[in-house]
């Protein structure tokens, strides 16, 4: 059995290096489905339950800059050398605590007793857009998630419908929505704009299926179209006023505040009015399927 699980583990890693992104992130989801029907319920309990631990780890690493070190070095790096450079005492990095629970979680390897080094995840974790959503994450929402339970039991578990009672709104203490809210934090505002950057370059954008060039060379140059060095027309872009009124674009680029919770047919019904025969609306939008959801959309 160990001889088929690890020729099994070394084609995944050879078909890994060629294989497009569509098949990679199915492979990743069909890794996952032979994992859980194999758990006992005490390994299924371990693995939920402290699962709050590993952002926690995780947002001290980046404190401590832990993976870029580990990712900057040329060589495994002993303890005392990360607790020198990092100036965090060497019993809390590694004496069963930090270092060793990011090692048995694949973050870092350990490579002999007190010598690490970097894995995939770990050069995962350098990422500076990746960095920024990991705090945003930690110090933002997790107190939103923490206080879900209690705020959804307190309202007899009806969908919430008001922007400003959420459990954001809970753990905050605040009436503010997440947009305003972030106005008035720039730190949070900072790495939650890095961390959208982060999460969108990781989805198809409309380009992928558009070609503007085609679709827009007969336009007159005042119109309103994706801002281009070969392409005439510019872009508008509106978002709520806590969102645009300090945004710094390129020349080109429009800012237009415009409140988004606005029934959908309001909105549309606004840009039809704009529109001349000569317009085309484009919805880039993420769909979410009926049934069988990906784990990363749901």
């Amino acid at each position: 059995m160990d001889a088929i699980l690890d020729t099994a583990t070394e084609e995944v890693h050879r078909v890994a290096q060629t294989i497009d992104d569509g098949l990679r992130r199915r492979t990743i989801d069909k890794l996952r489905s032979l994992q859980y029907p194999l758990e006992t319920p005490k390994e299924t309990k371990q693995r939920l339950i402290y699962a709050g631990l590993h952002t926690a780890s995780i947002r001290v690493g980046l404190d401590l800059k832990i993976f870029n070190k580990l990712v900057e070095a040329d060589r495994p790096l002993k303890l005392d050398e990360l607790a020198e450079t990092t100036g965090a005492d060497s019993g809390l990095l590694v004496a069963g605590r930090i270092l060793r629970h990011q090692a048995s979680l694949g973050m870092i390897r350990e490579t002999s007793q007190d010598t690490f080094t970097d894995s995939q995840t770990t050069r995962n974790l350098s990422n500076a857009d990746i960095q920024a959503g990991l705090k945003f994450s930690a110090d933002v929402l997790d107190p939103a998630y923490a206080a879900t339970p209690s705020f959804l039991a307190a309202r007899s578990y009806r969908n919430p419908t008001d922007l400003h009672d959420t459990p954001f709104n809970t753990s905050w203490a605040t009436e503010l929505t997440l947009w305003d809210w972030l106005a008035e934090h720039p730190e949070h505002r900072t790495h939650f704009n890095a961390f959208m950057n982060a999460q969108r370059s990781s989805v198809k954008d409309c380009f992928s299926i558009l070609a503007p060039n085609k679709e827009v060379h007969q336009l007159p140059a005042e119109k309103p179209f994706f801002v281009d060095p070969d392409m005439n027309g510019k872009v508008v872009l509106q978002d709520l006023p806590s969102v645009v009124n300090d945004v710094k674009l390129p020349e080109g680029i429009d800012v237009m505040a415009y409140n988004f919770f606005t029934k959908r047919e309001e909105i549309l019904k606004n840009i039809v009015d704009a529109m001349t025969q000569e317009s085309t609306l484009l919805l880039d939008e993420i769909v979410v399927l009926d049934e069988n959801v990906d784990w990363f959309v749901t």
